[in-house]
């Protein structure tokens, strides 16, 4: 049991229901994450940044290369930020240049600063 009724006393950031995803939604059958980043700090919690991250990569690849994808990133505790343990892009059916989605992979990794620095700056909307 911990003082608060959560695991804040004990370094988690933010006091948060994990109804509350990334994009507001909860979506069965789809997949997403457990992670509930509304509250969490920022600079430091890979969940919200990376969370933040992979919606816009697979945005981005979207928009880039016209094809809808899922982007997943696992990391263990400790990794630096810029090397997540593995970064899986699930394309959907329309081929497209592996050889692009690993630039854009590369490019967003060495500004993930940036992405840090949105929510830091700018009114950055989880949903």
């Amino acid at each position: 049991m911990t003082a608060l009724g959560s695991a804040a006393d004990t370094g988690d950031v933010g006091v948060v229901g994990r109804g509350n995803r990334l994009n507001g939604l909860i979506t069965p059958m789809r997949p997403m994450s457990i992670e509930a980043p509304c509250g969490k700090n920022p600079i430091d919690h890979t969940g919200k940044i990376y969370g933040y991250f992979c919606h816009k990569l697979a945005n981005q690849i979207y928009q880039e290369l016209g094809s809808p994808c899922q982007v997943h990133i696992q990391t263990y505790k400790g990794s630096p930020l810029k090397k997540p343990d593995d970064v899986l892009v699930i394309m959907d059916s329309i081929p497209v240049d592996n050889n692009a989605v690993k630039k854009l992979i590369e490019t967003e990794l060495s500004n993930i600063s940036n992405y840090i620095n949105d929510f830091v700056t700018t009114n950055v909307t989880m949903c």
